[in-house]
């Protein structure tokens, strides 16, 4: 299991809300938000953000995010599109948010 121990910086948080926020929302934030450097929502820390998140992935992707104690990945039909990379588990909500932003790295890179 590889865990993503690197702290984010204060920019990195905020482009992370940014493309969650863009995936959820399918619009552009206010323009406020997008230049408020500092802004980051509370996906990273809050359930209550990041489950509706985790639900329209479900939804629209067809993936799944499997979520143990201390470990957790994406699957679809017993395909993970991160092969390499594993999180940590629900102990931790910061570690789900992780996964939340790498799959929606890789989904939009990669949808067609």
């Amino acid at each position: 299991m590889i865990l993503m121990k690197k702290k984010l910086t204060q920019k990195q948080m905020h482009e992370n809300w940014l493309i969650i926020h863009r995936f959820e929302h399918e619009e552009e934030p206010k323009k406020w938000l997008v230049n408020d450097k500092t802004y980051t929502g509370d996906y990273h820390k809050d359930w209550l953000w990041i489950m509706p998140v985790i639900l329209k992935i479900g939804e629209e992707t067809g993936y799944e995010l499997v979520m143990k104690f201390n470990e957790s990945y994406w699957n679809k039909f017993g395909n993970d599109p991160l092969e390499d990379k594993n999180f940590g588990g629900y102990e931790n909500p910061f570690e789900i948010y992780k996964a939340v932003v790498a799959f929606l790295k890789w989904y939009n890179k990669n949808k067609k």
